[in-house]
């Protein structure tokens, strides 16, 4: 269902939906099926897709009017408690520069009164701020490690003492990583995890001058759980002459960010939120934490307060409409207070309260009220949702394992990878922040996974705000093995996030670790502890074990897929085929890890579904984004320049540059950004369109990633720093739509099929896909200024023009393919580019949605991206196997003195084997014993390989060739040596190579023989 926002988009769908009631703003709906309850489509609205930039601009401003209503606070604003702000100027010194071992030193006297801050060492800061420092350690996956550091900051300050039965706490909004505090030379205590508030109660330590002192202690030696992404974006190159390495809040500074190396791979340091002293009466609330239901209709409070003496109050808790005009709903009840902490528990009916919805965000606003008679003590608010997430079982009522249900209706996550709102928050670049999580709505995208790291509070309210499903994450990963997290440790750093992220309606998902393997099973715990309806993906990227069976009801697997960033060069249709990846990646787990932990459950299993986590394709910058980058990267090429500007990893690939191009040959900046954007619009649609159709495999997907926040060191966003928007974005605008006809290229390129992907929980019978293909031949020319930037290719239409209509019903929640069409039978042979346009009608004749699409058909660069993507797939079925023919006996037919066919299996790449004499020869390998093999690899010496037949035994008698296909692939190694690749299943003991004669006469030498076995 399309929203209706200020005109710009449209309602339709009417009388498909049946005597659905109200939906969406008072559109009525007309009677024709049966009744679908009103709340069905709530989750999933969707935009016109947007084709350019006007059109973009023009969606931002209407998403801003239809949205302004839930960033309102209407409850007037009620706060007892006096703060002293402790920002500004402080001192800090460094005590221990790097650590490798984590040893940490006695605690120097740099915490007492009266310290000189102004001696030799103490630098003056600003605080919050937040620093990297970093080290090259080429050992490393991501060379630029971070230095695990211990430093002190000291600030003096006034104060008044407390009031008669006046508290006073000293809070910190938050500190990375670990923090040891002392005030007025006494210590407090300690505290880590940068996402997590803290604070102290110092009632008894407040004098007119005081001195706080923080012993930071940070980095992966240390302890802290780093990320490959980390809570600030930062460039890890060496700093400029004169430059910190700092943020400081509130002030934007890109002069930080420096040319040519990628901002991952590192962590960061330093008190980066506010620190404030804060007074209260003697008892205050300490948390509040609340979650509404659907049914039974009702809120769960629960509400953590303090008391510094036994006493009678009265708790009012009000649950007030936050962002909507609407009922309140309050209960109030006397409570005694015992002398320190307290828990206490409401379960407060909501009668046909709102539901909160992506597209009709509805947020309350819980507010706890504490009075001692007549008088207000305190007064504390948490905002939440009415808001269920949970994972459907087993398969029922067609749905599948794992299936995610908001509200108990299955959403399809179209989801983006975003990792830096934090940074544009934290330097006050609200507006910016804004327009940039409305281009997740302008996209048609429903969520978002915050990579690597936990957002803070401000941006995720914003989440809360916007509608954004999101999945936070602590984000471990790529640490040096000696400074890897036990798993007891994990769970005492993640546990916290049950509490700081439980109100947020928008959070579906928490995720611990990147792209490793681990027993989860500790830390799923911790978290199902503190909060037992909580959603977790443990390990985004790959499989985890896990103890407890039981578990798996509140977890959902999540994979990465890289192949259309390294090398950038594949098949199409097999890019965009449905996937199954429960089994594709468990299949690949116990390709890596032949014999599993007794304790590993695959969550990721056949049958349950799963999400992509990460996929994508680069794509520079646009010109006037390159026009912006700092002063201090050079000066911007001009477009007619022969250079490639920015840092992309695959553009440079020739065939990677033909495809962009479209068959066509880079001259310029200006072809190479339009072919880079090309490139990634195609791989990107064409693996989302993979997922789209494979509905009963995978819960959705996020793309890496949406948008730019500081210059890109890695161009793999789909929206620039300046959020202009590159051609993949209004790809993925038209593909994400919720009702969407899509098509799959198949059969190198000579037919498509074409199909309807439906997210929504409602099937519409009798539809039709009218389309329509014209060809067109490319010409190709370079732009001479900035506005032909993004047009460096012309397309001169051919007579040829198919077309036709197809006619089918699409069920529920599922994608279906309704037919096939053959491109070679009315369209030129000759021609490499069709303009495809498909349009999706309701059983009535009203337009439900359209998709368009330039295809591609080169069937020379076809066929060659068709063979590298089979090499990769030989070499794929023996990588990283066992060698069992390392050092076993070896007889050949003939052998030189120098050269013996021993050589083959000796493991040395330098030493191998030359059949003297006429081929074909023949060599024998004894195994010792049957083996279960999967392939075999040959290293030979030059540039080309020879001709082999292999053959399999288990008394060296009778010979047979290998059961099934023998894949063959080959291709160069390094210096002056070819690998030839042969994948196969056979089991046996001996192995008999065969040196065949080529109709060239070429002879070449072997110089390693390995067979592979196949994983037990």
């Amino acid at each position: 269902m399309m929203t209706q926002t200020s005109g710009k988009l449209v309602t339709i769908l009417a009388g498909a939906l049946g005597a659905a009631g109200a939906l969406f703003g008072g559109a009525e709906v007309a009677v024709g099926l049966p009744p679908v309850p009103a709340s069905v489509l709530k989750a999933d609205p969707w935009v016109i897709p947007p084709r350019n930039a006007a059109e973009t601009k023009d969606r931002l401003a209407d998403l801003r009017k239809e949205y302004a209503p839930y960033l309102r606070s209407l409850p007037s604003k009620q706060d007892v408690r006096k703060r002293q702000s402790l920002n500004g100027e402080w001192r800090s010194k460094v005590e221990v520069q790097d650590s490798d071992d984590g040893v940490v030193p006695p605690v120097p006297e740099w915490f007492a009164p009266g310290l000189d801050e102004m001696s030799a060492g103490w630098e003056a800061v600003t605080v919050p701020h937040w620093r990297w420092s970093t080290t090259r350690d080429p050992t490393q996956f991501f060379p630029w490690y971070p230095e695990s550091k211990i430093v002190w900051y000291r600030k003096t300050f006034e104060a008044e003492a407390p009031l008669p039965g006046e508290r006073v706490f000293l809070n910190f909004a938050g500190v990375d990583w670990a923090a040891e505090v002392w005030f007025n030379g006494v210590r407090l205590g300690q505290h880590s995890r940068y996402w997590e508030p803290f604070r102290f109660e110092v009632t008894d330590l407040v004098r007119k001058q005081n001195t706080l002192a923080v012993r930071l202690i940070d980095g992966p030696a240390f302890g802290e759980a780093i990320c490959q992404w980390s809570v600030l974006p930062f460039s890890p190159s060496d700093k400029l002459p004169g430059k910190k390495q700092e943020f400081v809040m509130g002030k934007p500074d890109l002069t930080a960010f420096n040319l040519g190396q990628a901002s991952a791979g590192g962590s960061g340091y330093g008190i980066h939120r506010e620190v404030t002293l804060e007074r209260t009466a003697g008892a205050y609330v300490a948390q509040v934490f609340a979650r509404g239901y659907i049914a039974p209709e009702r809120a769960k409070v629960l509400v953590e307060t303090d008391s510094d003496a036994p006493r009678k109050v009265t708790m009012k808790v009000s649950l007030l409409p936050e962002n909507f005009e609407g009922a309140s709903f309050v209960v109030s009840k006397e409570v005694q207070f015992e002398q320190g902490a307290g828990r206490h528990e409401l379960s407060i009916p909501m009668p046909d309260a709102r539901w909160w919805w992506p597209n009709h965000p509805h947020l309350y606003r819980c507010r706890v009220e504490l009075a001692e008679g007549a008088r207000l003590l305190d007064v504390k608010d948490a905002l939440f949702g009415v808001r269920e997430a949970t994972l459907v079982e087993s398969p029922r009522d067609g749905l599948q394992e794992g299936q995610l249900l908001i509200n108990r209706q299955p959403v399809f996550l179209r989801g983006a990878n975003l990792g830096g709102a934090n940074l544009a928050w934290y330097w006050g670049d609200h507006e910016r922040l804004l327009d940039m999580l409305l281009l997740v709505k302008a996209g048609n995208f429903n969520a978002i996974r915050n990579t690597q790291h936990v957002a803070f509070p401000e941006v995720i309210e914003l989440f809360d705000r916007l509608g954004i499903l999101n999945q936070q994450e602590q984000g471990t990963g790529m640490q040096k093995r000696s400074h890897t997290l036990s798993m007891e440790a994990l769970a005492d750093v993640v546990r916290p996030m049950a509490r700081v992220l439980y109100n947020h309606p928008s959070v579906i998902f928490f995720s611990f670790m990147n792209e490793t393997h681990a027993n989860m099973t500790k830390p799923v715990a911790a978290i199902l502890e503190e909060d037992p309806e909580r959603l977790m993906v443990p390990i985004a990227g790959t499989l985890f074990s896990l103890d407890e069976p039981a578990y798996a009801r509140a977890l959902i697997g999540q994979f990465h897929r890289y192949d259309t960033w390294y090398g950038g060069i594949h098949k199409l249709w097999a890019t965009g085929e449905p996937r199954l990846p429960g089994r594709n990646v468990l299949l690949d787990y116990h390709n890596e890890n032949p014999n599993p932990p007794a304790t590993f459950f695959p969550v990721m299993r056949p049958g349950r579904m799963a999400i992509c986590g990460e996929y994508g394709g680069e794509g520079l910058d646009n010109y006037e984004t390159m026009r912006q980058y700092p002063p201090h990267w050079g000066k911007t090429p001009a477009l007619t320049d022969n250079v490639v500007w920015g840092f992309p990893v695959n553009v440079g690939w020739p065939l990677n540059t033909e495809w962009g191009m479209r068959g066509g040959k880079a001259k310029d900046l200006a072809d190479y950004i339009s072919s880079s954007q090309n490139h990634q619009a195609d791989l990107v649609s064409e693996a989302t369109k993979g997922f789209r159709i494979s509905a009963k495999a995978v819960v959705g997907y996020y793309l890496f990633h949406l948008a730019d926040l500081t210059f890109a060191h890695w161009p793999k966003s789909v929206v620039g720093y300046d959020l202009s928007p590159k051609k993949a974005f209004y790809a993925m605008a038209q593909i994400n739509q919720p009702v969407v006809p899509l098509y799959r290229l198949l059969d190198p390129g000579n037919a498509l099929e074409i199909w309807v992907s439906n997210d929504l929980a409602l099937a519409f019978p009798g539809c039709t896909v009218n389309w329509r293909i014209e060809g067109r031949a490319a010409t190709y020319y370079s732009a001479k200024s900035a506005k032909d930037a993004s047009f460096a290719t012309k397309h001169e239409p051919l007579a040829a023009v198919l077309k036709g209509r197809i006619k089918g019903d699409v069920p529920a929640h599922d994608a279906i393919c309704l037919g096939r069409v053959d491109l070679n039978q009315a369209l030129s042979p000759e021609g490499d580019l069709f303009e495809l346009a498909l349009e999706l009608m309701d059983s009535k004749g009203r337009k439900i949605s359209d998709y368009r699409h330039e295809l591609y058909r080169n069937s020379e660069l076809m066929q060659r991206s068709e063979r590298f993507m089979f090499t990769k797939a030989t070499i794929a079925k023996t990588w990283k196997k066992r060698n069992v023919a390392l050092n076993k006996p070896v007889v050949a037919s003939s052998s030189l003195p120098d050269a013996p066919a021993g050589n083959l299996v000796d493991g040395q790449y330098k030493t191998g084997w030359k059949a003297a004499g006429p081929l074909p020869q023949t060599l024998t390998l004894d195994l010792g014993q049957s083996v279960k093999l999967c392939g075999a690899r040959i290293a030979w010496r030059g540039e080309a390989v020879g001709k082999v037949r292999l053959e399999f035994s288990e008394d060296n008698r009778q010979w047979g060739l290998a059961p099934g296909t023998l894949d063959e692939a080959d291709g160069p190694w390094g210096g002056s040596t070819r690998m030839q690749y042969f994948a196969f299943e056979a089991k046996t003991r001996h192995v008999r190579v065969t040196l065949e004669a080529v109709p060239s006469g070429f002879h070449p030498g072997l110089q390693e023989l390995e067979i592979h076995e196949s994983a037990p």
